[in-house]
């Protein structure tokens, strides 16, 4: 789904929605959006936070007058061969009808220096999952 400025996130207003991200790195910082009201019942969200490196947390997120805050961070990760994998569900949104909340993006630290390395990388923890299901 496109959000501002055409850019691919994640936007629902749907509990129970989920998405995805998974990387190669040692770090990750998700942002993301709440719309905003004075009223603190009015907007809000919380939010499970499931990944392949730590256990299943939940956080209440507050309503919010900036674009995009950190929803998530994680840093220390170890490099790994094999990628890391994060997945936000959304248990509960509160708004109004014209508003949702978003996942607007993901920063995270690359062991590598260029896209051909990195699906290099990609490549072969792929090919090392189809021959140990062998």
């Amino acid at each position: 789904m496109d959000c501002p400025l055409n850019v691919p996130c994640m936007q629902t207003r749907k509990n129970g929605a989920t998405v995805d991200f998974t990387f190669f790195g040692d770090s990750i910082t998700i942002f993301g959006h709440n719309p905003f009201s004075t009223d603190p019942n009015f907007f809000s969200s919380t939010i499970t936070v499931t990944t392949s490196f730590d256990q299943p947390t939940t956080y209440d997120l507050p309503n919010s007058l900036a674009k995009s805050y950190v929803v998530y961070e994680a840093s220390n990760l170890g490099e790994s061969q094999a990628p890391h994998t994060i997945s936000i569900k959304v248990d509960k949104f509160v708004g109004r009808e014209d508003q949702k909340f978003q996942i607007s993006g993901y920063v995270y630290s690359a062991p590598f220096a260029t896209l051909g390395e990195a699906e290099d990388k990609l490549k072969a923890w792929v090919s090392s999952q189809v021959k140990g299901s062998e």
